[in-house]
């Protein structure tokens, strides 16, 4: 048995003391509810079996934690101990990668301390997907790096079982896990003559990965759970804007006569921006509700891929082309238990510096509407 030196004994305390301070941190106050975990709540007493579960309103990782775990408190431990679990493993991953001694010591600090910034550590002490996207990200890294150093096929099952996990937090999650698939599998083929046994396992891990978009990706499109988001961002961004409903109708979109006609008669919200809403019952647009429906998704993806510098531009549009139905009061985004006892800057927004803080969270971000109001779901970021 090796000797223990003084790096590793620091590093270990480094590492308790990161656990220390996630576990306080999310142990402040009582666990945070918000309007999602009611859902993912709901989501947990369906039956293992049902489709409700596998392919409903939300991925299905935290109902099935909720499930194994029970109420929220037990949930934000849970979390809590993963995220502590994550980050030390990406920080001892990343500390091999650097030579021995201190220097690997202070790789493996600069993990843990961006772990614990409050971007990071706030979403320990709700009952969301949030905390368990990052840490499993956190973990899909690791296994990723130690699988580039040497792809043994127990690494390589290990990534895919990461990979897995993490698309199924939420269904953004899916893009990043095809483009590592795309690039895994180019590394595969460009290896394949120089190292055949390696490649095959890195060829074998890329399989793995459109596996898991394939998987994930039924569960999206079966429950159709992200079709609202479409409409919102249809409503504000495109909408509004004659030449972008033209190109639209070009690629099939129907009623776009009637979509301007509206476009002209909505004014601005009180934050200046313009939300061309159509509501799903109104049985005069059901031609444009069933192209959104079959189509929608698909033909904005189309715009993105045809329009690259709109992903860029977009979000930085002021005022934000973003909206929800409380008229941009940010505490509409608040828990539904103990609003202003959440450590998130969203929800604390009577406080004008952490208004500025999320700033930059909410350009990127197109609201959705609450229940009763002309739109299409509860609150959520899209």
């Amino acid at each position: 048995m090796g000797r223990i030196t003084g790096p590793t004994i620091v590093g270990s305390i480094g590492w308790c003391a990161f656990a220390t301070y996630l576990m306080v941190q999310s142990s402040l106050g009582t666990a945070l509810v918000w309007n999602d975990s009611k859902v993912y709540a709901v989501m947990a007493h369906r039956p293992l079996w049902s489709s409700a579960l596998w392919a409903g309103p939300r991925p299905p990782l935290t109902p099935l934690v909720i499930k194994a775990v029970g109420g929220a408190s037990a949930v934000v431990t849970v979390q809590t101990a993963i995220a502590a679990l994550a980050w030390g493993a990406l920080a001892l991953t990343v500390g091999r990668l650097v030579a021995p001694g201190w220097r690997r010591i202070a790789a493996g600090w600069v993990v843990l301390g961006f772990a614990s910034t409050l971007p990071i550590a706030m979403w320990n002490r709700s009952e969301l997907s949030e905390s368990l996207s990052l840490s499993l990200l956190a973990v899909v890294f690791a296994t990723f790096l130690a699988t580039s150093r040497r792809p043994t096929w127990p690494r390589v099952a290990a990534t895919a079982a990461a990979a897995l996990a993490y698309a199924a937090t939420r269904d953004a999650q899916v893009w990043t896990v095809a483009m590592l698939a795309l690039a895994t599998g180019g590394y595969a083929l460009t290896q394949l003559r120089p190292h055949r046994a390696g490649a095959l396992r890195v060829g074998a891990l890329a399989v793995s990965l459109l596996g898991v978009v394939a998987l994930c990706g039924w569960g999206t499109l079966a429950s159709q759970r992200t079709t609202p988001d479409t409409a919102d961002v249809l409503f504000v961004r495109i909408f509004p804007f004659p030449d972008r409903v033209a190109w639209f109708a070009t690629h099939g979109m129907p009623q776009s006569d009637q979509i301007d006609r509206l476009a002209r008669e909505t004014l601005p919200t009180p934050t200046g921006v313009k939300v061309v809403g159509i509501d799903p019952r109104d049985p005069r647009f059901q031609p444009f509700e069933r192209w959104l429906h079959t189509q929608g998704e698909g033909t904005y993806l189309l715009w993105l891929v045809s329009h690259p510098a709109y992903g860029v531009s977009e979000p930085l549009r002021r005022p934000e082309r973003a909206f929800n139905f409380a008229q941009g009061d940010l505490s509409f985004y608040a828990p539904a238990t103990h609003a202003l006892a959440s450590p998130s800057p969203v929800s604390c927004g009577h406080r004008w510096r952490s208004y500025s803080y999320s700033r930059p969270w909410l350009s990127t971000s197109v609201w959705r509407p609450t229940p009763g109001a002309p739109g299409r779901g509860g609150c959520s970021w899209s």
